[in-house]
């Protein structure tokens, strides 16, 4: 455990016109139990006071900002900004449970694998006014999938948050595709199953995800299409 608590993670906010939930995941990264983290936020040219809120934290976190690139780009740039040996990824309106880090660092430690992964919780924001919070669960139960590239083909995925990698599997397979539009997540998801990294499972909740405006059914499909073909031919 000694030689846990001294690896460094690097966690990695992407942010675009985030100013209204950007604050709650900057403030889950700072309140993680495990103390040695970096936390770097790319602003990927914001048109609302999100750069206002991120520079608030002036000396607490690594910040850039830039022009309009897509949230991979801003994900890319954060890895190659990442000084640590384990990478946590956040999107700008998601945010972690206090224990997460240091549980996942824990897991990868004892078992050697390269990607741990643990349950998501939504949180609905209700035009009431309430929140409402449920998990998200997959068909098949993924996380017990003895064939993970099947299991993500047939199955999907959980957000970026739920995850925590081991920086040189993602730079193996040179990071996040910038020319995806869609189903960036499990792309990037399959290229690593494919490449032989090894996926482990760790139960219980780990973040909490915000529902955001969903989805045409046909868009839904048209990104499942794009992104799994490539990989059933």
């Amino acid at each position: 455990m000694l030689h846990s608590q001294r690896t460094l993670v690097s966690i990695i906010i992407p942010c675009f016109n985030a100013a209204q939930w950007i604050e709650e995941a900057i403030e889950s990264c700072l309140n993680q139990t495990y103390p040695h983290r970096e936390i770097i936020v790319i602003d990927d040219g914001s048109t609302d006071n999100s750069l206002e809120v991120i520079q608030r934290y002036y000396g607490q976190i690594t910040w850039e900002t830039g022009k309009n690139r897509g949230g991979n780009a801003a994900r890319n740039r954060g890895l190659k900004l990442a000084k640590g040996d384990y990478i946590q990824y956040l999107d700008a309106d998601d945010f972690l449970l206090p224990d997460k880090i240091a549980q996942q660092v824990q897991y990868l430690e004892a078992t050697g694998t390269d990607i741990v992964y643990g349950g998501i919780q939504y949180q609905h924001h209700l035009l009431n006014g309430h929140v409402r919070r449920e998990p998200m669960t997959l068909p098949g139960s993924v996380g017990q999938s003895d064939n993970i590239l099947k299991a993500l083909i047939m199955y999907g995925c959980f957000p970026p948050s739920a995850y925590l990698f081991r920086k040189s599997v993602l730079e193996n397979i040179g990071g996040w595709d910038e020319e995806l539009k869609a189903g960036q997540d499990r792309d990037l998801l399959l290229r690593l199953a494919i490449q032989g990294a090894k996926f482990r499972y760790q139960s219980g909740a780990v973040a909490f995800s915000k529902t955001r405006q969903k989805l045409s059914t046909k868009q839904v499909l048209l990104a499942v299409e794009t992104v799994t073909l490539p990989y059933l031919r």
